[in-house]
């Protein structure tokens, strides 16, 4: 069995949440400098770091979250192994702690 095959049927078995479109929306809606205040804050900093293993963004509906979440994503999954998964009201299946634990497997 080739590596191609294995992909897919462990694609079938974990049934991960695609989150490619979802992303790229994000990343369009980005502005020149957008999210910049968050590279320099310590938070962030020592999330980069070795002991500080995730980073928990919160916020009122509507205030930026997923937009500086692709930010972080797409600046940080150049030079690090980053696991993302987006939550949204609109998609039932985000909600769900199985789905969050499946495609976090699959990112790795």
């Amino acid at each position: 069995m080739n590596t191609e095959t294995q992909q897919s049927q462990l694609v079938q078995w974990l049934e991960p949440l695609d989150f490619s479109t979802y992303h790229r929306d994000a990343c369009e809606q980005h502005f020149q400098n957008s999210g910049s205040w968050l590279f320099n804050h310590n938070q962030f900093k020592r999330w980069l770091g070795p002991s500080q293993n995730f980073l928990w963004i919160y916020g009122s509906p509507g205030c930026g979250k997923t937009v500086l979440s692709s930010l972080i994503i797409k600046t940080v999954e150049k030079t690090h192994l980053l696991l993302y998964f987006y939550i949204t009201f609109h998609q039932k299946a985000t909600l769900s702690t199985h789905t969050l634990i499946r495609t976090l497997v699959w990112q790795l």
